[in-house]
């Protein structure tokens, strides 16, 4: 699937009007700005619509107020090798005018995970409650954004061609592969929900706290989780690789 347009609202810098993109006709999409222009809301609003049980805290409100819901919506194009999979699985009602597929996250309150809609082009209108079978053709198939500073070192190159080539062979994952992938990934998040939320965390942070405050006494010494991070079973699965830009002719190879 092919992402031909953005739609942002009420996200971290932007407000409630919307901020609105079109990638038509456009393969390879690089956003360039000024500081503090949104260029990495943008790129984190995208991210949090293609991440499954994505939840949003209070600092991704724009302006930190929850009472005016994220919005992120996205259209997608459907190409040739597209076509096998939704035949299979019956996505084509989900296709409207020029292939395009729409789909969209909103949050409502912090710490929640934002209620997913698909464009259904018989009502001209979203359907709640899931991606319409999209899920895991979605979260495969959309494409990977990459975030290049401003002045990219030897170690930034090697990172990039890591971070690729993980995300690639993860969307090639097939059959029994995903099956796993995604099982090993439910069991991690619940046993790391487990232990945030366990009374054994909270013992502890109140030990720290009382040890903390015989030195400040009128201080207070709080530990909790950090707001909006998930488990990445894919750092796990990751390998280094090592680049390097050499001369061909003083390494003794020559083009053809």
């Amino acid at each position: 699937m092919k992402l031909v347009g953005m739609t942002v609202r009420n996200f971290r810098g932007i407000g409630n009007t919307a901020a609105k993109l079109s990638f038509v006709d456009s393969d390879i999409i690089f956003m360039l700005g000024r500081n503090n222009s949104c260029k990495s809301a943008v790129l984190a609003a995208y991210e949090y619509l293609v991440k499954p049980k994505q939840k949003a805290s209070l600092s991704d409100f724009h302006g930190f107020k929850s009472d005016s819901p994220i919005e992120i919506e996205a259209a997608f194009q459907k190409e040739d090798g597209d076509a096998e999979q939704f035949e299979k699985k019956g996505l084509n009602k989900w296709v409207g005018p020029n292939d395009y597929i729409k789909f969209q996250r909103k949050w409502t309150a912090p710490d929640a995970e934002g209620q997913k809609s698909t464009f259904d082009p018989s009502t001209d209108d979203f359907t709640e409650d899931g991606f319409g079978g999209f899920e895991q053709h979605f979260t495969k198939h959309a494409p990977t954004p990459i975030r290049i500073p401003a002045m990219p070192t030897p170690d930034d190159l090697t990172k990039w061609v890591t971070n690729i080539i993980k995300q690639t062979a993860l969307k090639k994952l097939t059959g029994e592969e995903q099956v796993a992938y995604e099982e090993i990934t439910a069991k991690i998040e619940a046993l790391q929900e487990k232990l945030v939320s366990s009374a054994k965390l909270k013992d502890m942070a109140g030990a720290a706290n009382k040890s903390f405050q015989k030195v400040f006494p009128t201080l207070e010494l709080l530990i909790s989780a950090a707001e909006g991070e998930s488990f990445d079973l894919s750092k796990a699965l990751e390998k280094e690789f090592s680049v390097t830009v050499r001369d061909s002719v003083t390494a003794g190879v020559r083009s053809p």
